[in-house]
């Protein structure tokens, strides 16, 4: 369904583009012989902006035995996530004009607590960018996408306010008319009953995309070059299932 919308969207471009030059005649060499027609008018990205908000552990946490269990696996993991995000907003920016990536990165001493993802639920302007926010011309989709990249889920569960379709940033946009969608992604490897669990069930399935999990660990090169592979092919699901939903949940 998502590669189908992905080729919809991009005939439409190519429609788009090719409509407006209908019946128009090139007029010669403006800059003088030899100098090229005038290149067609680009169109805007489909999604104004995307807050791409990324919560994991940091890597001395994930060297604390109390936070990350799974022995020896620590650098595959490191080097998942990292893969992961970079992946995710290289395609990301293919349908956005701006984004903007957020990290929320768990340290050893709060790796039970989750206290920063409290805190980043009631972040009143995530980078300074909310209070400027302006509604864009073509009332263009504003996204936040909250991702979570972990190995094993962290028992127990967030208050309510984590687990809000809309956090405070965006709430406070949406108040102002601004045209502003809420996202969830869950890329965990070991999901157990825990934080996350909790979290994405007690939001609207619709508003949840999952990654594909690399539940065991390859260090060998094929292994390497799975996690590389999968990291890829679900960051493109993971900005067609954006785009699709960012044009179909538009609207405060």
């Amino acid at each position: 369904m998502v590669r189908k919308f992905t080729l919809i969207f991009l005939l439409a471009l190519s429609l788009g583009i090719t409509a407006c030059y209908d019946g128009w005649d090139y007029p010669g060499d403006p800059g003088g012989p030899g100098s090229p027609p005038p290149l067609p008018p680009t169109l805007p990205k489909p999604v104004y902006l995307i807050l791409f908000e990324t919560i994991s552990l940091s890597t001395a946490a994930v060297g604390d035995s109390s936070c990350f269990g799974a022995t020896g696996t620590e650098a595959y993991r490191l080097a998942e996530w990292s893969e992961r995000i970079t992946a995710a907003k290289n395609f990301l920016e293919t349908i956005a004009e701006s984004v903007r990536v957020l990290p929320r990165t768990i340290e050893a001493s709060d790796c039970a607590a989750l206290s920063a993802v409290e805190a980043a639920a009631n972040d009143q302007d995530p980078l300074g960018i909310i209070d400027s926010l302006t509604i864009d011309a073509n009332n263009r989709p504003a996204v936040h996408l909250k991702a979570v990249f972990w190995d094993t889920d962290v028992s127990g569960a967030f208050t309510g306010v984590v687990e809000t379709p809309h956090w405070a940033a965006w709430r406070k946009i949406r108040n102002r008319g601004i045209n502003a969608v809420s996202l969830h992604y869950f890329s965990v490897s070991n999901p157990i009953t825990g934080h996350w669990s909790h979290w994405k069930s007690a939001i609207d399935s619709n508003l949840v995309s999952l990654s594909t999990p690399l539940n065991t660990v390859d260090p060998t090169d094929q292994g390497r070059i799975l996690r590389i592979e999968t990291a890829a092919s679900d960051a493109e699901a993971l900005a067609s299932w954006v785009l699709e939903k960012a044009l179909g949940l538009g609207g405060p």
